[in-house]
């Protein structure tokens, strides 16, 4: 089943072809965002809004809602013309007097907790936040930049030394919010990708594979363990008769070159086994940090996504490091666009040159999972997210402002958010930028900050409400899709609170 547009094959079912095929080479848009690729599409589309059109609806396109207040997020939201009814709150809710909009706010503050004045703007506001909740000591980020360097090069090299240690490249590559410039708080996380020396023969991203890993783990479960973790015992075996074991969309079997040296332990029939290779790497980690006597390093077996952690315990006084370190195969075999990407409204928002950029830098594949590799575009996202802005924007300055709130509700929750990191947020911001850039060049200016972060709140809320958020780079996967929808709920009240904290805060007249 391909697309007719530009022969994509990777579609298990007549929807997703038609979805890809609507999404990235659609013609004919309507206003409400949807695209399709013909004329009746979009007719039987405006139909179906038409019929079912609710109480509320927008002037500007099909949509309607059921209440004014959702409306107006959604004229904001799409930055359709918009004027601001008389005696409307910010947070979209219309009084009937000037009288009605002062009790409404006062309400507000009060239920919400809401401090003192202390601030004579709202940009005052955000200023003192970002300098006592985002920003990082130059003497913290040094010094940890040192320590994590300084052990990770020590460690590295007593691996590449032991038995066929030679497969692990030596050269760690800076990863994550380190290499972006976007770290929060404190400089206690970093992430660093280390590159298999193994030389690869073939990369195979559909299809089967002859061998699988029986187990109990159910993917489905959000609380069963994740099938990366080193603490659940897996044997591999050949794959049953009459059963096949398909490579998953977004995944791949890489193959060895035939000559390959040294790579029994991590292969199986001539394959790179992911899970081979985390088990191999702990154990190497594991021998030098005994053999160095490095006795404030360890190395947990409780592996989240693609990486192994490692924590340098802090000295009196100081805080803990934790490393999460990933292998990474290659960066030519698979490219970038393989999902569609760049997409039309892309490339209204991206410049040329900041997409050749993103194409040139490729992607890599990590270990998440048994049997496959993960194709991930994380190389990618540093690109584009280095480059985010230009000038006097803000666009990282609220992905950041959103990672420090995000690490006050894990702190104060008693699960921690299982599930939930920084990572969504990077893609909430990426959909984001693409939907305000093309109407409003002055959208990301850093004197609308307010706005501009009270609208990714209100952004990343709709997401959690409904544990949908695609990835994007490949808007198939949906990176909420198998989180708790107990824990996006949750969550989801929490920003909905902050939001509505920002929108009624008290200033100093």
């Amino acid at each position: 089943m391909a697309c007719p547009v530009c022969g994509e094959t990777r579609f298990r079912s007549a929807a997703q072809q038609t979805c890809h095929t609507a999404m990235n080479h659609g013609t004919h848009g309507c206003g409400c965002g949807y695209k399709f690729t013909s004329e009746e599409e979009l007719k039987a589309h405006e139909k179906t809004m038409k019929e079912n059109m609710k109480e509320n609806p927008c002037s500007s396109c099909c949509r309607s809602f059921e209440t004014n207040g959702a409306l107006n997020d959604h004229q904001r939201a799409k930055l359709h013309d918009y004027t601001k009814p008389p005696n409307q709150c910010d947070c979209g809710k219309t009084c009937k007097s000037a009288d009605g909009l002062t009790q409404h706010i006062r309400d507000t503050q009060e239920n919400l907790n809401i401090p003192d004045a202390k601030y004579k703007s709202k940009g005052e506001y955000y200023d003192a936040f970002y300098k006592k909740n985002v920003m990082v000591s130059k003497d913290d980020r040094k010094e940890s930049v040192r320590k994590c360097r300084d052990t990770l090069n020590e460690i590295m090299d007593h691996v590449s030394k032991q038995e066929n240690g030679k497969i692990y490249s030596t050269d760690i590559r800076k990863a994550g919010s380190h290499a972006t410039g976007t770290k929060v708080n404190k400089a206690d996380e970093f992430d660093v990708n280390i590159a298999l020396n193994i030389p690869v023969a073939d990369v195979k991203t559909k299809g089967t594979v002859k061998y699988i890993y029986e187990d109990n783990l159910n993917p489905r479960d959000p609380k069963s363990a994740p099938p990366e973790n080193l603490n659940v015992r897996r044997e591999m075996t050949a794959v049953p008769k009459g059963r096949q074991n398909h490579i998953p969309i977004g995944y791949a079997a890489v193959k060895a070159e035939e000559n390959a040296k040294m790579t029994s332990k991590v292969t199986h029939n001539g394959d790179i086994i992911p899970r081979k290779v985390q088990e191999d790497l702990y154990s190497k980690i594991k021998t030098a940090i005994k053999d160095l006597n490095l006795k404030d390093v360890h190395i947990s077996k409780n592996s989240h996504g693609p990486a192994l952690t490692l924590t340098i315990t802090g000295s009196k006084g100081k805080h803990d490091i934790n490393i999460d370190v990933t292998t990474t195969i290659g960066d030519s075999h698979v490219p970038v666009g393989v999902y569609g990407w760049p997409r039309p409204d892309t490339r209204k928002v991206l410049s040329q040159n900041t997409i050749d950029r993103i194409n040139n830098v490729g992607t890599h594949m990590v270990p998440k999972g048994g049997e496959f590799w993960n194709i991930s575009h994380s190389k990618a996202e540093k690109e584009l997210m280095k480059g985010l802005d230009t000038g006097n924007q803000c666009r990282r300055q609220c992905y950041k402002m959103l990672k420090a709130d995000l690490q006050t509700w894990k702190s104060q929750s008693t699960d921690n958010y299982p599930g939930i990191s920084s990572h969504l947020l990077k893609h909430a911001m990426f959909w984001m930028n693409e939907r305000h850039q093309p109407d409003n060049k002055d959208y990301w200016k850093q004197e609308n900050i307010h706005t501009c972060y009270t609208d990714f709140l209100k952004s990343f809320k709709d997401h959690l409400d409904q544990c949908k958020l695609p990835d994007y780079f490949h808007p198939m996967n949906n990176m909420l899709g198998k989180k708790d929808k107990d824990v996006c709920h949750r969550l989801a009240r929490c920003v909905e609170d902050r939001r509505n904290e920002l929108l009624h805060m008290k200033l100093l007249k």
